[in-house]
């Protein structure tokens, strides 16, 4: 019971980072992109 109880809070916990990651990103590279063309 413990053991899937772990199980399933770490798949939450790997979803949440993985979301977070691409949230990240998805930003980096939008700021990126306005930077890029402010430059021009």
């Amino acid at each position: 019971m413990l053991l899937i109880l772990a199980d399933c809070s770490l798949q939450g916990y790997a979803a949440t980072l993985r979301d977070g990651v691409r949230a990240f990103a998805l930003r980096t590279a939008l700021w990126y992109g306005v930077f890029d063309v402010l430059g021009e």
